[in-house]
């Protein structure tokens, strides 16, 4: 017997899908923009909560139990094809866009009008290449100053002269006058 509800995560605040377990694999996961406030700019948690899937004509995101929902971004032909779908809910029907509940079983036919962003992945060679690119700059210390004076060119660097002018600009000529 398999554990088909295996991507379901129980949370404090109920049950949610998590996409990034259900869909992660072929599409793009990102957090909605609430995550950095609830977690931190270095937040490190996996909120299934917070999870986006951004797709090229809205996203989609958990809502409850084993739903999700599709928001648009306009009012147009995906809304109204998603209007008419059996398998959605209208959340949310505005001149901006719908809002759809949807069960994830149904997500074929939602993911087919909506567009998800695929997953990025990096070839082996790709990965190859950026790893060689890397190598030189990689866990090496700088150099350590140059003592002598001049530039690379070989030119003595000028030093500044302290300036008599009061209130003509540098610090000499500022303390001076004290």
């Amino acid at each position: 017997m398999s554990n088909k509800k295996h991507f379901i995560d129980v949370t404090e605040n109920g049950k949610v899908v998590n996409l990034r377990q259900k869909f992660g694999q072929r599409y793009r996961i990102q957090f909605d923009p609430a995550y950095e406030a609830e977690h931190g700019k270095r937040g490190r948690s996996d909120d299934p909560w917070l999870q986006v899937i951004p797709c090229h004509r809205g996203e989609i995101y958990p809502l409850v139990d084993e739903y999700l929902v599709a928001s648009t971004r306009a009012s147009g032909s995906i809304a109204n094809r998603l209007r008419s779908l059996s398998c959605c809910s209208i959340l949310r029907d505005g001149d901006d866009g719908v809002d759809v509940k949807f069960h994830n079983d149904d997500y074929r036919k939602v993911f087919n009008l909506m567009s998800p962003r695929g997953a990025q992945t990096l070839s082996e060679e790709r990965r190859e290449n950026l790893i060689e690119a890397g190598r030189n700059s990689r866990f090496q210390t700088p150099p350590p100053p140059s003592q002598d004076d001049s530039d690379p060119g070989g030119q003595p660097i000028p030093k500044p002269e302290p300036s008599t002018n009061p209130g003509g600009g540098g610090l000499p000529s500022a303390h001076a006058a004290l």
